[in-house]
């Protein structure tokens, strides 16, 4: 049994997240979700929504408050529809069985009230965490009433569920409900753990990726063949959507004045922090690809003459970058299906 609570993970996106759902469509792996996990993540996604709307209308206000005739037209996002989006999504992967939705047992009240009281994890001083509770209880009795063997809770709640100097081991007060689960705060990480009693890699295959000697240098000249301008297009379109105040030493004072970057040139010189995981007869393969940027800062000009631009040159500049990439590798030797995410600025050039 693998029981899942990710936060701010809506849809399982992400290569490994996409491999849990195949290996539970095969029956390789029986996947839970609490109802209290969903109506969780539906929060979050609807949360989103209302923060996406709320840039859109800014930027809106700003195009007809600055006449910036670039930006186009922008519908606000549906969250009705979206919402139902979710709540099919989630559905469809019920009735297919790739997971089971758990129910929260409505006798949990006293013991909730007991451990709010005492402050019993994951209760805690000044921090009420009922739905914690309630889904742990969910887990918890389930895996009892049910004997089961091989359990995992799959979270990235470390602070919640986890002991605290160990983000793998429950934390001691959860353990006296049950010891059967062991913790794996990514799914990149449990399947890289347990891919021997998954089953996932084949020898001859493991035995080809072991040869390859898979490095920094290995990954770095497979991305520049076949990912360079793909990536570096992404860096410029992620710049391109920074606030000044990121990418200039502005006074604090100065970060209500309106304007735009507009980024010239990206490169990238390295790799990174790169592992290998095997499922069946593919290699998932990530890490950080490092390079740099630079672009050109643009700020509102409120008092221009007649005839001048409403947008003022403010001033260059440059920056690191480093940005997390995964994509797939086969025995035909042709990365594909690249993922790129969670862009970080470094240091200033």
């Amino acid at each position: 049994m693998i029981a899942t609570y990710f936060t701010r993970i809506i849809f399982f996106k992400g290569k490994f997240n996409n491999e849990l759902l195949e290996l539970a469509s095969e029956k390789r792996i029986n996947l839970f979700i609490s109802d209290v996990v969903i109506e969780e993540l539906r929060r979050q996604y609807e949360v989103m929504i209302t923060e996406k709307n709320k840039q859109i209308k800014e930027l809106l206000k700003d195009k007809d408050r600055h006449r910036l005739l670039t930006i186009p037209n922008l519908d606000l996002i549906n969250s009705q529809f979206q919402l139902q989006v979710f709540d099919e999504f989630y559905q469809e992967l019920e009735s297919k069985k790739n997971i089971v939705k758990l129910p929260y047992d409505n006798n949990f009240l006293p013991e909730l009230v007991n451990r709010a009281v005492n402050r019993k994890m994951p209760f805690r001083e000044n921090k009420s965490e009922f739905k914690d509770a309630v889904i742990w209880l969910t887990y918890s009795k389930y895996v009892e009433s049910n004997n089961l063997v091989e359990c995992v809770l799959l979270t990235n709640n470390t602070s919640d569920f986890c002991a605290k100097k160990e983000k793998e081991k429950v934390h001691p007060d959860l353990e006296r409900d049950t010891q059967r689960f062991k913790i794996y705060n990514s799914s990149n990480s449990l399947l890289k753990s347990e891919n021997e009693k998954l089953n996932i890699v084949p020898r001859g295959f493991s035995q080809w990726i072991s040869l390859l000697n898979i490095d920094e240098y290995f990954v770095f000249e497979l991305i520049k063949e076949n990912f360079q301008s793909e990536i570096e297009k992404f860096i410029l379109d992620e710049i391109d959507n920074k606030e000044l105040y990121e990418l200039f030493d502005v006074d604090v004072f100065e970060r209500w004045l309106s304007g735009y970057i507009s980024s010239n040139y990206s490169e990238i010189f390295s790799c990174s922090e790169i592992e290998v995981t095997i499922i069946n007869d593919k290699a998932i393969i990530s890490g950080i690809v490092n390079g740099y940027c630079d672009y050109d800062g643009y700020e509102y000009n409120p008092v221009r003459d007649s005839g001048e631009d409403s947008n003022s040159y403010l001033s260059d500049g440059s920056v690191e970058v480093s940005v997390h990439f995964s994509f797939k590798y086969d025995k035909n030797e042709i990365p594909n299906e690249l993922e790129l995410e969670n862009i970080k600025l470094g240091d200033f050039l």
